[in-house]
This record gives structure tokens, C-alpha cells and sequence, in this order.
């Protein structure tokens, strides 16, 4: 059994192991958007030219207009007739 009071060496090098995969697979993912751009442009295209995502965008959004109006600085300062 393991000594619960002694100093693990193994978790520093672990989260030094884990930030540097990390950093790996950011660069490869970066490099793999800048050679392959273009394709996903035209997919996000897609995707937000889809009947879902058009429909979201057409739908009112009730919370988001009721809420600016009570926070609207246009209603703090109306003006005095």
C-alpha cells in the first residue's frame, strides 16, 4: 500500500503530460482547419442554410425583446412632455 502522506511524482508530470497534449492537439486541429478551410466554410454554409437552423432564426424571441425593454435605458429616460 501506498503511504497516503508521501508526495505523488506522478501527478505533476501527468497534468505537465496531459497541458502539452493538449497544446498538440490544438496545433494539429489549427493546422488541419488552415489546410481544409475552404470545405469547412462551404459545410457551415450548409448547415446554416439548413430548414432548422433558418427556422430558428425566423422565429420571434419573446425573452430577448421583453427583457431589453425593461432594461432599455429608453425606458429609465423618457422624456417630459
Amino acid at each position: 500500500m501506498a503511504d497516503r502522506g508521501a508526495l505523488d511524482l506522478d501527478a505533476p508530470s501527468a497534468i505537465i503530460g496531459g497541458i502539452l497534449c493538449l497544446m498538440i492537439g490544438v496545433a494539429w486541429l489549427w493546422r488541419w482547419l488552415a489546410h481544409h478551410e475552404a470545405d469547412v466554410q462551404q459545410r457551415w454554409e450548409a448547415v446554416i442554410d439548413s430548414p432548422w437552423v433558418a427556422a430558428t432564426r425566423r422565429r420571434p424571441h419573446r425573452c430577448g425583446h421583453s427583457s431589453e425593454a425593461r432594461l432599455s435605458p429608453r425606458r429609465l429616460f423618457r422624456p417630459v412632455d
